[in-house]
């Protein structure tokens, strides 16, 4: 009989910026406890960066004994029986698995980004994709380049936590299972040189069902952070080609301003500014259907899980995991990555053929159903932690 934890640690470091991370971390902690099961946190937070000295940044980033101590205490304490990390990055530091490992505590990580691989974690460098790091035990191009945060002596941080954990065998060792959000992540982590026997595929899920919107609405829809990466500035470029199609854009960033003048002269387009999240559902669900135009490799964008659940098709690029996520005409579109021309080209197939995006967003709501929903995840994660527990019995 297979054996499911009861008492879980779910350990997060959150950013100074919310992401899909954090709801994603809030949301499967909310899962399990709504399950039965025990649930404990372990916390940090990225806000508190600016009260620390910079040197001692550096060190904890590599191993902060604190974290070490900390969690020693609530494994013994709370008789935790698994680990879930989010992320570790920076404060809690890798230093969290070897102190599971004095304990015997199998060690569960999900991956939401490629900090493994790349320094500044996107696989993105100067407006465009960029994989110069993958496979390389030393990252130097990331340090060369000054990929984190712009800034020479942060990148020599992130890269000497790589390399010294690297050194140590830390991530193939003290790391039971990882949890890639998609295939195309999962194949990024064996190049890296993460054991493939070692890496499960479980994407992210949306809760509560926001439920298929009832009639199909008349505007496309983009909703994110309004930051050159998101590929909002090629979207806005697309509408010069294009007329009596109207687009709503939600979502705040870097560019907001630069964003509002540029489109004031165009009575199509509308700029929302943030939305919180019932706005966005509401938003959802009166768009015939949402763009998501981004440049990076995305994991599992959790706007298209909440597109796919209120039955709203998807135009996007065909590159990364989005290419598994959308599938072109069943679900959705794909356009060629980069192509203004074939993007402009599709915003109008998908504008003008009504019956057939109804038709997708019905398939993407199935999919929800099938793939993207709580329970599904719940069995997901119920399967990888007993594959871990079992092993840590039988080690």
């Amino acid at each position: 009989m297979e054996r499911i934890p009861e008492r879980i640690l779910m350990v997060h470091n959150f950013y100074q910026y919310a992401g899909g991370e954090d709801e994603v971390y809030r949301a499967e902690s909310a899962l399990l406890s709504g399950k039965g099961h025990k649930v404990f946190n372990f916390e940090a937070d990225n806000k508190k960066i600016q009260s620390i000295n910079p040197l001692r940044l550096f060190s904890n980033t590599i191993w902060n004994p604190e974290t070490v101590q900390e969690i020693n205490k609530i494994i013994r304490q709370e008789k935790i029986e698994l680990i879930h990390c989010h992320n570790t990055f920076p404060l809690i530091s890798p230093s969290i698995y070897y102190a599971a490992g004095e304990n015997n505590i199998p060690v569960v990580q999900t991956i939401h980004n490629f900090r493994l691989i790349c320094l500044n974690s996107y696989l993105y460098r100067e407006g465009k994709i960029c994989e110069d790091c993958l496979g390389k035990f030393l990252p130097w191009p990331g340090v060369f380049h000054s990929c984190y945060r712009n800034n020479p002596a942060a990148s020599f941080g992130v890269a000497a936590m790589l390399v010294s954990h690297r050194l140590l065998h830390t991530y193939t060792h003290k790391v039971n299972k990882y949890i890639a959000l998609s295939d195309f992540s999962k194949r990024k982590l064996i190049q890296s040189g993460l054991p493939e026997e070692k890496i499960a595929v479980k994407p992210n899920f949306i809760t509560p069902d926001p439920g298929i919107r009832e009639n199909q609405g008349n505007y496309a829809l983009f909703i994110g952070r309004l930051d050159p990466t998101k590929g909002i500035n090629t979207l806005v470029n697309a509408w010069g080609n294009l007329s009596n199609i109207k687009l709503m854009i939600a979502g705040d960033g870097p560019l907001y301003d630069n964003l509002l003048t540029r489109t004031k002269t165009n009575s199509d387009i509308h700029m929302l500014g943030y939305a919180p999240k019932n706005e966005v559902i509401k938003l959802l669900k009166e768009a015939r259907f949402l763009i998501f135009p981004s440049e990076l490799f995305e994991n599992c964008p959790m706007v298209i899980l909440e597109a796919y659940a209120c039955g709203i098709p998807v135009l996007a690029p065909a590159h990364g995991s989005i290419q598994e996520m959308v599938i072109h005409h069943k679900t959705g579109v794909l356009y060629r990555p980069g192509d203004l021309v074939d993007l402009s080209n599709k915003i109008q197939w998908c504008w003008q053929n009504i019956e057939r995006m109804e038709e997708f967003g019905k398939n993407a709501r199935k999919v929800f159903e099938e793939k993207y929903n709580q329970d599904s995840n719940y069995r997901s994660l119920l399967s990888i932690y007993a594959s871990v527990m079992k092993k840590i019995r039988n080690s």
